[in-house]
């Protein structure tokens, strides 16, 4: 069985689809998502090693507890489970080229924390996860300004050029 936590449901994210036999969120959905919960990620109503592969996208970066949504992921997840993982890079140079120009850093209104690759993994080995792989992706990217592209096209480090990190952990 898999689990989506923080399976979303807002108009803003309708794009997303829900990846679990069983959704949760924090939020009733404002449309339709099979087999969906309401509980919080915090405290997962599910039995222990209850799931193959626990989902988290686009949520950790939410909590002021990421370390405890993490932990109780690695709770429900079965021996040797998989979390799949998504959150903002911290390090994403359009984010810093913005903050330079504003002339102060300002995150997204709803995000409370953000991580760059190195603290991502600290907090994953922190929560108990073990067999850490974590990428640079950009995907949910607006289409770029011609500086955007430039900056982008300039910029010679990996870490910089992708607006997420994907993690993949195993329990």
């Amino acid at each position: 069985m898999k689990l989506d936590v923080g399976c979303g449901g807002s108009k803003e994210y309708i794009i997303h689809k829900t990846r679990g036999d069983i959704n949760c969120d924090v939020l009733n959905p404002t449309y339709k998502i099979q087999n969906f919960i309401r509980c919080d990620a915090l405290h997962l109503p599910f039995k222990k090693e209850t799931f193959e592969v626990v989902f988290m996208y686009d949520l950790i970066e939410h909590l002021e507890s990421p370390l405890k949504a993490l932990q109780e992921s690695y709770h429900v997840l079965k021996n040797k489970g998989i979390l799949k993982l998504g959150t903002p890079n911290a390090l994403y140079i359009l984010k810093i080229a913005r903050a330079v120009k504003r002339g102060i850093y300002s995150p997204h209104k709803e995000h409370i924390s953000t991580w760059g690759l190195p603290e991502l993994y600290a907090l994953l080995k922190k929560a108990g996860f073990k067999q850490i792989n974590i990428r640079y992706e950009t995907y949910l990217d607006d289409p770029h300004k011609t500086i955007e592209k430039v900056i982008l096209g300039l910029c010679p480090f990996k870490a910089l050029k992708h607006r997420q990190l994907l993690a993949c952990a195993r329990k």
